[in-house]
Order: C-alpha cells, then structure tokens, then sequence
C-alpha cells in the first residue's frame, strides 16, 4: 500500500507547485502592471493568472484537501501569497481561459500521448529539486503548468483507488494484504472508504473535465473509469461542469 503514501505525497505537491507557480504569477503581473509594459509574455501572464488562481482555489477551498495542502496560515510562504494577493484587489483580471494553455499545441504534444499508467510510472523527483535551477519564466511555461494538472489530477485518481482496494480487500476479509500505517491512522475502523474513494476520484474527474482537454488520453481514461464504476454518463458530466 505504498502507493498510498505516493499518492498522497503527489497530491501534496501537486498542490504545492500550483500555489508556487500562482506566487510567481502574481510576481510577474505586478511587474507587468508597475512598468506599464505591453508584450506577448505579459499577455500570457495575464491569461495564466486567473486560471492559476481558480487552480489554487480549488485546491484551498475544499475541506477535503485539508490534508494534502501545506500552506497553512503560519508560513512564510502564506503571507508571501497573501501580500501579493492584497496588490491585485483593484485589478480587473480575465475570466479562466484554457484556451491560453491548449491553442497551438501539436497532436504529438505529450499531453495527448500521456496516459494514467504513463503519468504513474515516470521517475519521481525530490520535491526540493523539482524547480532547482529553474527561472520564473520556465517554471510559468505552458507544458510546466500542464504538467502540474496532469500531476494533480493523477494523484487524486490514485488515491480513489488505492482506498477502492482496501475497501474490497475488507469485504473479502483481508484488509492486512494492503494495510500501511498511514491507511491505518486515517481510516481503521472507517465505514466511508468507499465514498472516500469516490470523492477523489470525482475531483480527479473535476480536474480533468474542466481543466484538460476533452480529447486528451487521461480525460477520456478518468471518465471512462468513472463511468464504469458509477455508472454515470458522459451528458451527465459534461452538463455538471458547464
């Protein structure tokens, strides 16, 4: 059941990086905005903002994140975020546009080659290397910032059904085959395991339905499992998330 702990430490800085990256944001837009400058960079700034913020929001204002989002109110990253948030109050931003990130992108891009088992399998990285030696320009790029969603909605979907397995395992009566100590403290003895697993495994399918391409492989993968387990159907989603 390590892949539990994967997961979850995935989810985590998912999380991490798409508040960083919003941070970052704010950085350049103020910038942008101080100098009175007018590029093609600022444009996408701009368009990036709203959508990192929406990101971000998503992830903060669920209690269900609670335990896989680290900023809390006491670190020095919070009151980073929360002063450059208190310099856009007057700023009339786009609405979220994920046409920013997707227009112009080729059928070879690997957002349209990568799967879930591809996603999964890739090498991890310590969370503290992952943008050493990386500007602000190259940690806002577009495929950095897709690489993120795909992080983060691969990460929710393995949490789903790492639980999934456990909840099937304890109605066959042998939870000990996929126990760790950290499935234990969180729910031994838990009735809920699998709206749990449901829960995580509809915000993945939130990620993906609003945030990445119909046509993308993990969009159709998420709904197609998803559809296969609760038996909902693609009108259905597609309406819940217009």
């Amino acid at each position: 059941m390590e892949a539990y702990v994967q997961a979850k430490q995935a989810a985590k800085l998912a999380g991490s990086l798409l508040s960083d990256s919003l941070i970052m944001c704010y950085h350049l837009y103020l910038k942008k905005v101080n100098s009175n400058s007018e590029d093609t960079e600022g444009d996408y700034i701009e368009s990036l903002l709203p959508i990192l913020e929406e990101l971000t929001r998503k992830i903060k204002g669920s209690k269900h994140f609670s335990n896989i989002e680290n900023m809390n109110p006491d670190s020095e990253k919070f009151q980073i975020w929360n002063c450059l948030r208190s310099l856009m109050v007057d700023q009339n931003l786009k609405k979220a546009d994920m046409n920013c990130l997707y227009n112009g992108l080729k059928e070879t891009h690997f957002l349209y080659t990568m799967n879930i088992m591809a996603i999964a399998q890739l090498h991890p990285i310590e969370p503290s290397k992952f943008n050493l030696d990386r500007s602000i320009d190259q940690a806002l790029e577009i495929d950095s910032i897709i690489e993120q969603i795909l992080l983060m909605t691969v990460s929710l979907y393995a949490l789903s059904t790492e639980l999934r397995f456990w909840d099937e395992a304890n109605k066959k009566g042998k939870p000990e085959e996929v126990l760790c100590d950290e499935l234990i403290n969180e729910y031994r003895g838990s009735s809920c395991l699998k709206r749990t697993s449901e829960l995580w495994i509809g915000r993945s399918l939130e990620f993906a339905y609003t945030y990445l391409p119909h046509n993308a492989p993990l969009a159709e993968q998420i709904f197609s499992i998803y559809s296969k387990l609760y038996s909902t159907t693609k009108y259905m989603i597609v309406s819940f998330f217009l």
